[in-house]
C-alpha cells in the first residue's frame, strides 16, 4: 500500500515532488498500488520507486526517470512513456498495452511476461532487456536497439522490428 505522504507529496506537482526527492536522496517512495491516471507527470523523479501494481494508466510520464525502480504488476496502458528512463527497472507482469515507450531507455529493464501489446518503442534502447515471455504482439520496435536483449518465449506476432538493431538478440 502507497505511503500516503508520499501521494499527497506528487499531488502537490511535479516542482514540489523533484525537489522533495533532491532534499531526500536515500528515502525510496512508496507509491505501490498508487492510482494516478490521466494526469501530467512529465520529468518526473522516480528513481528508485516503489510503484509495484500501480496505475499509471494514460498519464502522460514522458521523459520520467524510472531507474531501479519496481514497477511489477503495474498498469501503464496508453501511457506516454516517450524519452522516459526505465534502465535496470522491473517490469515484470505489467500492462503497457498501447503505450507509447518511443526514445525510451529501457537497458537491462526487467520484462518478463509483461503485456506489452501494440507498444510503440521505436528507437527505444533495450540493450540488455529482458523480455521473456512477453507479450509483443503488434508491438512497433522499428529503429529500436534491442542487443542481448532476450525474447525467448515471447509472443511476436505482428511484430515490427524493421531497422531495429537485433545483434545477439535471443529469440524463441
Amino acid at each position: 500500500m502507497a505511503n500516503i505522504k508520499h501521494i499527497e507529496i506528487l499531488n502537490e506537482g511535479v516542482a514540489l515532488w523533484n525537489q522533495w526527492r533532491e532534499d531526500h536522496p536515500t528515502l525510496i517512495p512508496d507509491l505501490c498500488e498508487a492510482v494516478i491516471t490521466f494526469t501530467d507527470l512529465t520529468n518526473t523523479n522516480f528513481r528508485k520507486t516503489q510503484l509495484k501494481k500501480a496505475i499509471l494508466s494514460s498519464t502522460k510520464l514522458s521523459g520520467a526517470d524510472f531507474t531501479e525502480s519496481d514497477l511489477r504488476g503495474a498498469d501503464l496502458g496508453r501511457a506516454d512513456l516517450s524519452q522516459a528512463n526505465l534502465s535496470r527497472a522491473n517490469l515484470s507482469a505489467s500492462y503497457i498495452v498501447e503505450a507509447s515507450l518511443k526514445d525510451a531507455v529501457l537497458i537491462h529493464s526487467v520484462l518478463k511476461r509483461a503485456n506489452l501489446t501494440a507498444a510503440r518503442l521505436q528507437n527505444a534502447n533495450l540493450r540488455g532487456a529482458n523480455l521473456r515471455e512477453a507479450n509483443l504482439r503488434g508491438t512497433n520496435f522499428r529503429g529500436a536497439n534491442l542487443e542481448f536483449a532476450d525474447l525467448r518465449q515471447a509472443n511476436l506476432d505482428l511484430t515490427n522490428f524493421e531497422g531495429a538493431n537485433t545483434k545477439n538478440t535471443i529469440f524463441n
